[in-house]
């Protein structure tokens, strides 16, 4: 198990900043991920980590040994890509003792680490075959087991799951973390799903044109977004450019637009008046039934029933506002009804209008 230090990167190409002064500390043995939409630079920095980019300054780290200059064959780190890189010419125990061969390890130590990865992924059965006769989620495990059987320090891994169906995205991402715990590799995550980020990471880091927007454990990062953007990109939340119109011990009122009011707890200074934005993600908007309080109106656009929630989408003035209840307790509302919406103030999130 090896510790990864990202030290003041930054990678530029031509006239665009496609990292910008990214600095932290991937712990040894953890599952860390880079979650961000595409084109935010979560590619680039694994490949600056696996030697595959040059930065344009800064330092990569390997157990507090520079490695930056290093070439990807000496760093003793491993990437998984998304396209599996794996040779159709040779089985599956093949494909997995390439790189052992490369290193020039004896046979009957290839013989056995081959055994060791197939057992691994659950492979066994799978030795001699041929890859194009593997589905894709066994071709990915082909992927992981080739990886750590050199063992390497740290292991990388690109949009692994991105090729794959629903189905076989959910078992593969479960046999990941599976393996990940079995072998205590450090692993670096790349993905722009965020469900794969909060199931798979001990940590994560999101990711925002280039630098780090905030890093924590999935639970600090959804229950304490420190920006706008990971709230916004971590959870799909509703955001709203308000204005304090009333504070109150611990609590702000916010109205937006002139239509939409309701309280907000308050962390942080801001003053009456105070132009912000407003984070609210949609299963803390409750549509209410009727007698029941209520901050504001809204109208019915879109009912989408996905089994165990029901996604409302509404308009107040004009705002378009999502919300997410459960779909085993059906409301029965359709596109024109006008439901009232109740917004829970300690589920809110305030950040200044300048983060927008």
């Amino acid at each position: 198990m090896s510790k990864l230090t990202l030290d003041h990167i930054t990678k530029r190409f031509g006239d665009s900043t496609a990292v910008e002064d990214v600095t932290l500390e991937i712990r040894s043995g953890e599952f860390f991920s880079f979650l961000g939409p595409s084109g935010c630079g979560k590619t680039t920095l694994l490949r600056i980590v696996a030697g595959l980019e040059v930065p344009s300054s800064g330092r990569v780290l390997i157990d507090d040994v520079d490695v930056t200059s290093l070439p990807a064959q000496r760093r003793d780190t491993v990437m998984v890509f998304q396209n599996y890189a794996l040779f159709p010419h040779l089985t599956v125990s093949e494909n997995i003792a390439f790189g052992l061969e490369a290193k020039r390890v004896p046979r009957p130590e290839i013989a056995k680490r081959v055994l060791e990865a197939l057992s691994l992924v659950q492979l066994e059965q799978k030795a001699n075959a041929a890859i194009q006769d593997l589905s894709g989620g066994e071709q990915q495990r082909v992927a992981l087991a080739r990886a750590i059987v050199v063992r390497p320090k740290i292991l990388l891994m690109d949009e692994p799951l991105s090729n794959l169906d629903i189905a076989l995205r959910g078992e593969t991402r479960t046999q990941i973390k599976r393996l990940q715990l079995a072998t205590g590799i450090t692993t670096v995550y790349v993905t722009h799903d965020q469900s794969e980020a909060l199931g798979l990471s001990d940590r994560l880091a999101v990711v925002h044109r280039g630098r780090v927007a905030q890093v924590g454990s999935p639970i600090e990062l959804y229950t304490r977004p420190g920006h706008v953007f990971v709230a916004s990109f971590l959870g799909n939340a509703n955001v709203l450019r308000a204005r304090i119109s009333r504070i109150e011990p611990g609590v702000a009122k916010v109205v937006v637009n002139d239509v939409l009011r309701f309280g907000v707890e308050v962390i942080g200074g801001f003053a009456l008046g105070t132009e912000v934005l407003v984070a609210v993600r949609p299963e803390h908007l409750r549509l209410t039934t009727a007698n029941e309080p209520f901050d504001f109106k809204a109208t019915v656009d879109l009912v989408e029933y996905q089994g165990t929630t029901t996604e409302y989408r509404m308009r107040a003035g004009d705002q378009v506002l999502r919300s997410v209840m459960n779909g085993l307790r059906p409301t029965n509302l359709k596109p024109s009804d006008e439901v009232g919406v109740k917004v829970d103030p300690h589920q809110c999130f305030l950040y200044p209008a300048s983060e927008g």
